[in-house]
């Protein structure tokens, strides 16, 4: 699931970083002009990187491509899909756009959530940076570390030696 969780930003952005760091290599540009958090998004540096960006942050696109694996794992395997490990692990490109739409706002590439269907955009999104959402964000995270450690099989569990016993 962690592969397909940042799919949506490696498609959009591991070109674009590549590129800085050619062009830092060769002295095409010095480290003051690669944009920082806050300045112009990377999405909005070209025509192509704006395309990857819409087709990797689209539910629509995310659902006629989960549709199309599952058939053609049907298909192949003859088997129903809803038990095969790597098609569940795919939901984590659905994750990221869902994650995506309240975290980004106009200022800092909105998700285009229904592209192509429509351009609609969610305003007012929360930066994913700010001292109150990163709490919350690593909260969440907390919260289901212990929740998977809690519900793991006893016998898988790492058992601690109390010192006090």
């Amino acid at each position: 699931m962690a592969w397909w969780g940042i799919f949506p930003d490696l498609v959009v952005f591991a070109p674009v970083w590549v590129m800085y760091i050619w062009n830092l290599i060769t002295g095409e540009i010095n480290y003051s002009q690669i944009p920082r958090h806050g300045q112009l998004g990377l999405v909005d540096t070209n025509t192509v990187t704006r395309i990857f960006y819409d087709l990797s942050h689209s539910l629509v696109v995310f659902c006629v491509i989960m549709l199309l694996v599952v058939l053609f794992y049907r298909l192949f395997t003859g088997r129903r899909a809803r038990r095969s490990a790597s098609l569940w692990a795919m939901t984590g490109w659905g994750f990221h756009i869902l994650i995506d739409v309240p975290s980004h706002s106009y200022t800092y590439s909105p998700t285009p959530v229904l592209w192509p269907i429509s351009e609609w955009r969610f305003s007012q999104g929360i930066d994913w940076g700010t001292p109150t959402f990163l709490l919350f964000n690593f909260l969440a995270l907390f919260l289901l570390y212990l929740f998977l450690w809690y519900t793991e099989p006893s016998k898988k569990r790492v058992k601690w030696d109390n010192p006090l016993s």
